[in-house]
């Protein structure tokens, strides 16, 4: 049957496919956001696998604070969690651009009880057991550390299927962020996107700036938390 006959142009049909494509927003939802929060904190520390339950426990809150890739974070090591004068923060080692950064962690984090947790960890990964992977795997242990992650958060909230359970955070800290009226090159520098203009490459923001620019994030309220 034709076109004509139809009455639907091209044009329609790209439009059709677009909304079937385009399904929903990136970022979490309120909802989404208390229920992965909520349960992440309801996560109960495990002597069979601690490193499993610590991932659970403060994956997630640290990529709502910071926007971070999961990978960069689940590679984190307890030396990587640093304090320089009144600011303490994250130096992700691991990164998609091959460029480490340091990110300041939020207040909320620190009252929650992370840098306890830190202080309790053993030398070495945060997240991850070495003896638990092969060292010829193609896939290194932080980023298979993500993928259960991804699993366990889409399962345990049923989280819908239009979003991705590790990636959602980051545009969700970004969008949070441009309402809580942080610039656009602190975001970046936080979230570790390239710069696009020549001249902006010409500015690397101090750790006491992006400290100041996390300060600005607004707190997440779950209710249960």
């Amino acid at each position: 049957m034709s076109h004509a006959e139809t009455g639907r142009t091209t044009d329609d049909r790209c439009i059709t496919r677009s909304r079937i494509v385009a399904q929903r927003e990136r970022t979490f939802r309120e909802s989404e956001i208390a229920a992965i929060l909520s349960a992440a904190s309801a996560v109960q520390f495990d002597d069979g696998n601690p490193t499993r339950s610590a991932t659970r426990r403060w994956c997630p809150w640290l990529a709502a604070y910071s926007g971070a890739r999961i990978a960069e974070l689940t590679n984190l090591h307890r030396d990587d969690i640093r304090t320089e004068g009144s600011i303490t923060f994250m130096r992700l080692r691991v990164t998609k651009t091959g460029e480490p950064r340091s990110v300041p962690i939020h207040a909320h984090l620190i009252e929650e009880g992370f840098m306890a947790f830190v202080t309790a960890a053993g030398p070495g990964p945060l997240f991850y057991d070495p003896s638990r992977h092969s060292e010829g795997s193609r896939t290194s242990p932080g980023e298979i550390q993500g993928h259960k992650l991804g699993k366990w958060v889409r399962l345990t909230v049923k989280l819908d299927p239009g979003v991705d359970p590790n990636h959602g955070w980051r545009h969700t800290w970004k969008t949070r962020a441009l309402g809580a009226g942080i610039e656009e090159r602190l975001r970046d520098a936080i979230t570790g996107h390239r710069v696009s203009s020549v001249g902006r490459r010409y500015e690397t923001p101090t750790l006491t700036m992006l400290a100041d620019a996390m300060r600005s994030f607004p707190r997440y309220i779950i209710g249960t938390v």
